[in-house]
Order: structure tokens, then C-alpha cells, then sequence
């Protein structure tokens, strides 16, 4: 009787439909006196939620339990950079501070530097043998053990040979595999691409596995059991979705679904237990173009809140050239007239234009890439009447920095595989671009004096960006003259000059706004002790500049600075893919 009351019961318990994971939503605000900076990563194990904040003008890292409604600050990071990964045990967290890798342990405790980095942080993966594989401006995906030791590269990237960027490593289930993103660069078509840490650079895959010109950071997340068939995440036109992809077989096996809308592209992390994590776009990444008086008195703004970059002001003040990104990742140039404060496209299209600076005629010099180069320098009428002419042709990519006052000069950053240099191109005769500096260190965001007879400009050779001086002597090759001064003591970039020339401006590393009265003939120059200004809140590469009658338009972050003010973490989401 027992036997049969038995089978019975397990006949109805097998019969029985095992209950279905249900999507749970929660948020994770910022802490007190916080603002959010940079995208979340949520650890392997999904228990953990790592992120950077501000106080002040510090950043840290913070890390939230899922089980505990308070963040804890881990001591030991301030000045971190945005881009944190996880160990596989979840026990460390990677990040970089001042060009340096470094890990720290969840719990807490002090930071331990891995190894120097070439250039600022841009995403990193962390691997069950303990190898890291991280990416930087201008570099191939490179590899370290998480012990410590020099890093070697792992894939071809070379700017000289025109290449795209290699991005956001993110590692495949059996720890030798890696996805990254790789932007279109000439011949090469931007997306999602396969690594392995088993093969030499040149012997990497170069075969297409997600198309994308901005493919920002894909993310692979297990379904199930099955660690061979999941989902991946990426940004599509403003959009997070997941589409399956067989990680032994390294393809996509159906169409892409949203996931989440309205998401700041880069900007979420996932866990192999069903923990996604995405920062909140409040009022997408908008910031204002907004004038300062000297006090930091804010006396206007132009034009409408919107995803502004770069600003560029014509000499005598009345027209504005600005970045804009798109949903999709492009930047297109919008110029106006200041008295009408109205807006229009310089160039037609969907290909990326950006970075311009204004010439005393109305021209404008940007960075452009009609060719899917690395990117090259074109000219064209600010009115945007007539078609784009290239300036500056190279594999190299290249940033307009500043045209001379006299229109005779254009100043122009080059990245090479190992730094940016800064050239100069004479606007009559042949037009061949010739050195100002070309040395181990990275100089850019320079700028002539009014007179053309100085170039200001910050460089990392002292191991921290700070702000120099020195001589330009028109046609001697190279064309940095006699003398050199360092301008800003505590960091600094960003440089403007006063319209008369009697005063050089830059923000320092605590985001403050510095003045540097300046005293100059033809043949010496004297620098006086850098005065504070008001703090600011920028945006962009040049994110602000200096009007005729002094004041200050600053491309202005929103409130803190922040992309977003909350995260939202989603449990069992691949539970609503099929709703």
C-alpha cells in the first residue's frame, strides 16, 4: 500500500512544471553626497556590484552587496578611472589610477599595482588562469599575469598601419577565448571580433562575428547549464539587446531583442547567474553649452541641452563650432550664429566629423573619416557651403588642436603606436605638415599664442599630464624653438590663451579653471604663479573657450557630472526575452 501511495505521489510531482524564474527589478542609488561616474560590473558570482563615485572632486570605488542596501567605499582608490573588472573568484576588483593597473580585494584592504599602463584604461578582462587582458587608447588588446610582470601584446592594432582601436576584452566560458570590439578603421569593419590567449598577434582571427561601427562592449552571458550557448549584450542605436551566440562555435544563432531602452551605450555589466546591471540614463547624457563670467558666475547658455563634445569659438567671437554624438555613436559638427543662437549640420551623412577648430576666415579643420581611415583632416566653410577638402592625409589617426591667429598655422595631434606627437601645417605654399615635438611622451591639446610666437601645450612626460610652453620657430624643422616652460605645479590640460595674449588658461587636475598671467616679448617669456578661477564640470577633449570680451563658454556636464544618478540591477533577465 505504501509502494503504491509512493508512486502515485512522485507520478504527480514529475508531472508538476517546475516554477518559473520571475524578472525582478531593483535599484542601487548613488551614495550620500555622490554622483555616479562610469558604467557598473557586477562579479561573476553575481552577489557583488562594483561602481565608481564622486564626492567632491575625489572618485572612488564602491561595491554593493546584493544581500546589503548600503555600498561600502573601498579605501585605497581615489582618482580611480571608470573602467573596473572583476577576478574570476569575485574576490579582487581591477581598476586604474593615474596609468597604473592595479587590483584590491572586495572586502577591502590595500591596492596592489599589477603593471604601468601606455595609456588610459579601456576595459580589461580577468581570466581563471590568471592572465588580464586590457585595452587602451591607441594600443592592442594586451595581456599581464594578474601577479604583475610587462605586458605583451596580443593583437595586431597598429595606428601607423591605419588599424581600429581594440576594445572591452570580455572572456568566453573556457578562459582562453575573448570577444572585443573593434572600430571601422579603412579596409576593416568595425564590431565584435573573437580572440584567443593561445595565439600570436598576427595569428589572431580576423572574422567578423557581430557587425558595428561602434560595437562599444560586448558581453557574453551562459544560458543555463549550457556554457556553450548563451546570449550577447550590446548597444544598438541608444538600445541594450541579447542575441544568441554559440561560444564554441563563436556565431550568432538568431536575432537580436531589446533588453533595455534609452541606455547610456557601455554602460552595463552581467554575471553568469542572471544579475544584469545597467546605469540609468536620466535625461540621456546631455549636457548644456553655458557662459562664465570670471568669477564662475553663470551669465547664459547657447543653444538647447543636448550630447555636446568639443567647442571651438571663432576668433572674433560670433560663430560656434560644436560636437554632437549621436544615438548610435556617430559625431557630427553643428555650427551657429551666436546673435541667432540657432543650429545646423556642417557635413550631411552618417559618417563621424569631429573635433574642429575655426580659422579667422571661416573656415573649419576637422577630423574625418569619408574613408574609414583612422581619421584625416578636411577643411571646409563654416557655412557649410561647398564640399569638405582634405588638409592632412595619413594612416595615422590626427586632432585639429588650434588655428593661428593669423591664419598662416593649424596645430594638429598625430597618435602613433607608442604616443601623440604634435605637427603643424603651413596654410600657404606646399601645405606639408611639419614636427613641433615627437618624443617618448604624449603632447596635445595645444594652442598658438595670439602672436603665433608660443605654443602652449600639456604632455604626460613628467608621468602626469601638466601644462608647457616654448618657442615656435616658423620653417625650421623641428619647429619647437629655444626654451620650455611648465606652466601649471598640480596637474593640468586644457589650454586657451587670453585673446591680447596676456594670460594662459587651463583646468587642473581637481577640474579647476586656472589663470596664468603672462608676460612675453618677441624673443622671452615669463610666467607667473597660477591663480584658481571657479571649479567646472567639462565635457569633451576641448571642452571650452575663451570669448574676446573674456568670458567662458564651458561644454557643462549635468548635475555632478553623471551619466546617470542610480543603477538598475535586473534579476533572471534572460526571463523576459521570450515574453
Amino acid at each position: 500500500m505504501l509502494a503504491l501511495i509512493a508512486a502515485g505521489v512522485s507520478v504527480v510531482h514529475f508531472r508538476a512544471k517546475p516554477p518559473i524564474a520571475e524578472t525582478m527589478r531593483f535599484r542601487i542609488e548613488a551614495p550620500e553626497k555622490t554622483s555616479l561616474v562610469g558604467p557598473p560590473a557586477v562579479s561573476p558570482n553575481g552577489r557583488f556590484v562594483a561602481f565608481t563615485a564622486r564626492a567632491g572632486k575625489q572618485t572612488s570605488i564602491w561595491v554593493r552587496s546584493l544581500e546589503d542596501p548600503e555600498a561600502r567605499r573601498l579605501p585605497d582608490t581615489e582618482g580611480v578611472s571608470s573602467s573596473l573588472f572583476w577576478s574570476p573568484d569575485s574576490r579582487f576588483v581591477g581598476f586604474a589610477v593615474d596609468r597604473k593597473l592595479k587590483k584590491i580585494e572586495a572586502s577591502g584592504g590595500p591596492a596592489q599595482t599589477v603593471c604601468d599602463l601606455p595609456a588610459d584604461l579601456r576595459g580589461a578582462a580577468w581570466a581563471p588562469d590568471g592572465v588580464i587582458v586590457l585595452s587602451t587608447n591607441f594600443q592592442p588588446l594586451m595581456r599581464v599575469p594578474d601577479t604583475g610582470g610587462a605586458l605583451v601584446p596580443l593583437t595586431s592594432y597598429s595606428p601607423g598601419a591605419g588599424d581600429a582601436t581594440d576594445l572591452n576584452p570580455w572572456f568566453l566560458p573556457d578562459g582562453r577565448h575573448f570577444l572585443y570590439a573593434r572600430g571601422a578603421s579603412g579596409a576593416i569593419e568595425g564590431g565584435v571580433y573573437a580572440g584567443s590567449l593561445d595565439d600570436k598577434p598576427e595569428k589572431q582571427s580576423s572574422r567578423l562575428l557581430l557587425s558595428a561601427e561602434y560595437p562599444n562592449a560586448p558581453v557574453y552571458v551562459p544560458s543555463g547549464s549550457d556554457s556553450g550557448s548563451g546570449y550577447l549584450l550590446f548597444a544598438r542605436e541608444g538600445s541594450l539587446v541579447a542575441g544568441p551566440f554559440n561560444a564554441r562555435r563563436l556565431q550568432a544563432t538568431g536575432a537580436a531583442v531589446r533588453v533595455a531602452d534609452g541606455i547610456v551605450p557601455g554602460y552595463y555589466s552581467a554575471s553568469n547567474k542572471g544579475i544584469l546591471a545597467l546605469t540609468d540614463q536620466v535625461g540621456g547624457s546631455d549636457n548644456r553649452l553655458l557662459w562664465f563670467d570670471r568669477q564662475g558666475k553663470q551669465v547664459g547658455q547657447i543653444g538647447p541641452a543636448a550630447p555636446w563634445s568639443n567647442v571651438q569659438l571663432a576668433p572674433d567671437g560670433k560663430l560656434l563650432v560644436a560636437d554632437r554624438v549621436t544615438n548610435n555613436g556617430y559625431e557630427h559638427l553643428w555650427s551657429a550664429d551666436l546673435a541667432r543662437g540657432v543650429f545646423s549640420r556642417l557635413n550631411p551623412g552618417d559618417i563621424s566629423d569631429y573635433s574642429p577648430v575655426i580659422s579667422p576666415d571661416g573656415r573649419v579643420a576637422f577630423t574625418w573619416t569619408p574613408d574609414r581611415v583612422a581619421g584625416d583632416i578636411y577643411v571646409k566653410l563654416a557655412s557649410g557651403a561647398g564640399a569638405a577638402e582634405p588638409l592632412v592625409k595619413s594612416a595615422n589617426m590626427k586632432h585639429p588642436n588650434h588655428w593661428s591667429l593669423d591664419g598662416r598655422y593649424l596645430l594638429y595631434d598625430e597618435h602613433t603606436a607608442q604616443q601623440q606627437d604634435l605637427w603643424i601645417v603651413p596654410m600657404t605654399g606646399d601645405r606639408k605638415p611639419i614636427p613641433f615635438l615627437a618624443t617618448p611622451a604624449d603632447e596635445t591639446d595645444a594652442s598658438f599664442s595670439p602672436d603665433t610666437k608660443w605654443i602652449a601645450y600639456s604632455s604626460d612626460e613628467s608621468g602626469r599630464r601638466e601644462v608647457y610652453v616654448q618657442g615656435f620657430v616658423p620653417g625650421h624643422i623641428p619647429a619647437a624653438g629655444v626654451g620650455k616652460w611648465q606652466i601649471s605645479n598640480a596637474g593640468g590640460d586644457k589650454v586657451r590663451w587670453r585673446r591680447d595674449g596676456k594670460e594662459l588658461y587651463y583646468i587642473n587636475g581637481d577640474g579647476e579653471l586656472m589663470a596664468v598671467p603672462i608676460k612675453s616679448t618677441a624673443t622671452t617669456f615669463e610666467a607667473v604663479v597660477p591663480v584658481p578661477l571657479f571649479e567646472t564640470h567639462p565635457k569633451g577633449f576641448f571642452p571650452y573657450d575663451v570669448a574676446p570680451d573674456g568670458r567662458f563658454l564651458i561644454d557643462t556636464a549635468g548635475e555632478g557630472g553623471t551619466a546617470g544618478s542610480s543603477i538598475t540591477v535586473v534579476v533572471n533577465w534572460t526571463a523576459g526575452l521570450n515574453k
